[in-house]
């Protein structure tokens, strides 16, 4: 969209001099991937002079797209960091390429690991969640996060609307069908998007996640901003890290202030999808009815900085903090809760067996460094009690609150090594 509005901008700055349409330079403008071959393709299409109705004419025919195989298709985008990341996405079989066809991003949990998931064992985990997507006939796409490009930083957050880009010069992408979703760390990141990148998206599914996660980036929430489209939220009871009735607090306040939301919970199931069965058809459901409204007629956006200053046609380019923070008339609505989880900072090495959690990685500035941990460091106790593995060290995280004593206790090669902090 952004591209079509310079170009109509620019067209209109020569249109005393066009006269002739030149689809084949507007083909080529849309299949620019590089600054460079944007600017060629703009000077071909000036070149042309074409008038604006024939240009906006061709630019609204589009590409033409060919067959392709249904089958997994493992690909690269270049994120705003310059860094190449890995996604892979799975065109169904029913894709026909003379029809615009809905897209769904899954975002997998475990985020903030150092390296990306390895292969073959995502598009194992990706093969899981197909299922999501059968319904509408949609492509999914499973792109991969790290602890450098987690879904709530600029980095993760910036990557998936590049991937849209570069699918959308091989396959006939319905643009205003493009949906979010994730488990846990996907969960949120699929808040952050719709909090704060949300043009590209008609829709998000926030499974087990929290929209209170990506201020751990400094990214605020503003609430108010997610009244743009539908939301669909699923959360469990006995969740350790997000229960149900901690985000129905945030779900309440989102319906006085008329969001657009649903939200389903499951008793008696922890931080787990094993109520996916029963909740696809409420799934299915959503993803049916809800589209983008690309142009809607009012737009309410808040941010603090212009890099997340786009809705839709709305671009917020500069920010006046003076202004804005003395304006009466301006209510602060984002959200702010005093925090009720310990986080240890840590990535763990899901391969490790047992007895105890390996440590796999540290985060700067968290209690593990704090504490002393270090890469494969085992832990295996926390308060005294044994930490038999990941999930028993989440459950005795669970139980602590910020402020609190914290005792924990682990080996380092045939040393045992313990402290209090």
């Amino acid at each position: 969209m952004r591209r079509t509005c310079w170009m109509i901008v620019l067209l209109a700055m020569f249109s005393c001099s066009i006269a002739t349409a030149d689809s084949a330079a507007v083909l080529e403008y849309l299949d620019a991937d590089k600054p460079e071959a944007v600017a060629a393709a703009l000077k071909s299409i000036k070149d042309a002079k074409p008038t604006v109705e024939q240009t906006i004419a061709a630019i609204r025919a589009g590409r033409t797209y060919k067959a392709v195989p249904k089958r997994w298709l493992k690909a690269e985008a270049t994120g705003v960091d310059g860094v190449k990341r890995t996604y892979l996405a799975h065109i169904p079989k029913g894709y026909d390429h003379g029809k615009p066809t809905p897209v769904i991003f899954y975002m997998h949990g475990g985020v903030s690991r150092p390296v990306p998931i390895p292969e073959p064992g995502f598009q194992r985990y990706c093969g899981q969640w197909l299922a999501v997507g059968r319904g509408i006939g949609a492509i999914m796409v499973f792109p991969k996060g790290t602890a450098k490009s987690k879904w709530w930083n600029s980095v993760g957050a910036r990557q998936l609307p590049r991937i849209i880009t570069a699918l959308k010069r091989k396959f006939n992408i319905d643009e205003n069908r493009v949906f979010v979703t994730g488990f846990s760390d996907g969960g949120s990141g699929s808040f952050h998007l719709m909090l704060n990148y949300p043009t590209a998206f008609a829709g998000a599914i926030p499974l087990n996640g929290s929209l209170l996660v990506s201020q751990v980036e400094g990214f605020p929430a503003f609430l108010p901003n997610l009244r743009r489209g539908p939301i669909h939220i699923v959360n469990t009871e006995r969740d350790q890290l997000y229960p149900a009735t901690r985000v129905r607090q945030i779900v309440d306040v989102m319906k006085r202030l008329n969001v657009p939301v649903t939200f389903n919970t499951y008793a008696k199931i922890g931080h787990s999808p094993a109520y996916m069965n029963r909740e696809m058809p409420a799934i299915q459901k959503y993803l049916e009815k809800t589209k983008r409204k690309p142009l809607p007629k009012r737009i309410d956006w808040e941010c603090t900085t212009p890099t997340t200053g786009r809705c839709d046609w709305v671009r917020i380019l500069e920010i006046d903090p003076k202004l804005a923070n003395d304006d009466p008339d301006l209510a602060d609505t984002q959200v702010r809760v005093t925090p009720t989880r310990v986080r240890l900072g840590v990535h763990v090495n899901r391969e490790y067996k047992g007895p105890g959690v390996k440590v796999a990685s540290v985060q700067p500035g968290s209690t593990a460094e704090k504490l002393g941990l270090k890469k494969d460091d085992v832990i295996t106790k926390l308060d005294g009690e044994a930490t038999g593995g990941f999930r028993a060290l989440v459950g005795l995280l669970s139980k602590k609150r910020p402020g609190q004593k914290l005792s924990l206790a682990w080996t380092r090669g045939e040393k045992q090594q313990s402290k209090t902090l």
